[in-house]
């Protein structure tokens, strides 16, 4: 059976940082939106992204 998680991560040119994984999407969105509306110091906040990976 496959496993759906979705992961936050920040993305500037070739460099990706993972940050966090959910079990839960909507949990996931929540966080993006808070990683964007408060970046890290030196981060834009266009970079947070998120994906669903599949694990086996």
């Amino acid at each position: 059976m496959d496993k759906l998680i979705t992961v936050v991560y920040y993305q500037h040119g070739e460099t990706v940082r993972l940050i966090k994984a959910f079990s839960s999407a909507k949990r996931a969105g929540e966080y993006l939106r808070m990683m964007q509306e408060a970046p890290f110091p030196g981060e834009e906040s266009a970079g947070y992204q998120q994906t669903v990976l599949h694990l086996n």
